[in-house]
């Protein structure tokens, strides 16, 4: 028998990644602004010159529109 024993003092960190606009899913926590925000909706689009882009629905504030390969950092939803 195995088991893990956490002190109740101890709070995990959340687990911070970075990954490309294209990756982020909806209830993903962004670091957009200084700030963390939830990804309410996440949609791609085609530009003009071939690229394509990621629009994020955020929890509060305007949409973001960023491109496809543009590095940011995620959060799950449960991670405070």
């Amino acid at each position: 028998m195995w088991a893990e024993l956490k002190a109740p003092a101890l709070v995990a960190e959340p687990v911070e990644r970075g990954v490309a606009a294209v990756l982020v899913r909806c209830g993903q926590r962004v670091r957009v602004w200084g700030e963390w925000r939830v990804a309410a909706g996440v949609r791609s689009e085609w530009l003009g010159d071939g690229d394509s882009a990621v629009v994020l629905e955020l929890d509060e504030g305007p949409a973001l529109r960023v491109q496809a390969v543009e590095p940011l950092v995620v959060r799950q939803r449960g991670d405070a």
